[in-house]
């Protein structure tokens, strides 16, 4: 049964996650920390590809703060991206105890 304790864990675990890549990647990255660029098919990086499927709701929420702090977001805005990185969180939060409790580390 699913109730509010369990969907709290299912959120915090899947931002939980999301920060720690993005934080292990920034370190290790260092200088070469993607940047926004135009560029089609030809100016391919895999590393921000890679790093949007890892850490995806943790780069959404850095993006969604700044945008927020710099005006460039309306209320109702902000309001909907909170609940689509909540969403998204929630579904890599899902994926990461899965994992545990088929590894054995669940409770």
């Amino acid at each position: 049964m699913v109730n509010l304790e369990t969907i709290l864990l299912i959120l915090v675990a899947g931002y939980g996650v999301s920060f720690l890549v993005m934080d292990v990647s920034r370190v290790v990255v260092g200088a070469a920390w993607p940047i926004s660029t135009k560029g089609g098919r030809d100016g391919f990086r895999p590393l921000p590809v890679l790093l949007a499927l890892s850490a995806g709701p943790a780069l959404f929420i850095a993006a969604l703060w700044r945008m927020r702090r710099e005006g460039h977001l309306p209320a109702i805005d902000c309001a909907v991206a909170t609940v689509i990185a909540c969403g998204w969180a929630g579904c890599y939060g899902v994926l990461v105890l899965e994992c545990a409790a088929l590894l054995g580390l669940g409770g």
